[in-house]
């Protein structure tokens, strides 16, 4: 039950980013979940896209970082503490799935995370 709700956390946490650089910033964003069979393995995939600002090619290494923000500043006028990202690759790990992030100039950004799912019986 626990895995399933940390799961849902992940998923949760990377669509309402999604839907705050929508209404906040006036970017274009869409996100996708979509299931698929990987070497035996069924898994879920979910992602999230926008047509924003490209995150700098030497920030991409780092993003997942606990207290990273490309802000170097460290001022909080946008953006959130740096634990998020942290937190969802975390979650993503202990459950054997991964996230990863591109983004390109004039192209945004998209993270994705991808979580197997198995038939064993979740743990609490």
């Amino acid at each position: 039950m626990i895995k399933k709700l940390r799961r849902k956390f992940v998923i949760i946490n990377m669509s309402l980013v999604a839907v705050i650089l929508c209404v906040v910033l006036g970017m274009f964003c869409f996100t996708r979940v979509h299931a698929f069979r990987a070497e035996s393995e069924i898994a879920i995939r979910h992602s999230v896209h926008n047509t924003g600002k490209a995150i700098p090619e030497e920030d991409l290494p780092h993003l997942f970082e606990r207290f990273y923000r490309t802000d170097k500043s460290r001022a909080r006028t946008d953006g959130g503490y740096g634990l998020g990202l942290a937190i969802a690759q975390t979650i993503a790990k202990n459950h054997r799935g991964k996230i990863t992030v591109v983004s390109a100039k004039n192209l945004g950004t998209s993270f994705t995370v991808t979580f197997p799912v198995s038939k064993e019986k979740e743990s609490a």
